[in-house]
């Protein structure tokens, strides 16, 4: 599975992010590995037409609605993680589940 790793988004939305996948194996070459510690996690589907925005669309709502009004607090030693499911630019359709670590 393709992952995005998300870390230090600023006021405007943006941030660093690298790709990362979940390996078949403990086998992965010349690749290095990160290790997080354990956490609990709110995960959020963002799921739509990639034309339209789904993906930004979904990173404002967690950052302008969900985060300022929930009880969980982002933990910012840790990455935010985007599990990409579906991401199909031929039929405009992705499914990519965000995955916010709290405390």
């Amino acid at each position: 599975m393709l992952l995005g790793l998300c870390f230090g988004f600023d006021d405007k939305g943006y941030n660093d992010n690298m790709v990362g996948f979940i390996p078949a194996s403990d086998d992965v070459g010349d690749f290095d590995i990160f290790e997080y510690p354990k956490s609990k996690w709110v995960k959020i589907m963002a799921k739509g037409k990639i034309s339209e925005g789904v993906l930004w669309n979904t990173w404002q709502y967690i950052h302008k609605e969900f985060l300022p009004n929930c009880e969980f607090k982002q933990r910012e030693e840790l990455p935010t993680v985007e599990s990409y499911f579906e991401w199909d630019e031929s039929t405009d359709i992705c499914k990519v589940e965000i995955g916010i670590p709290v405390q």
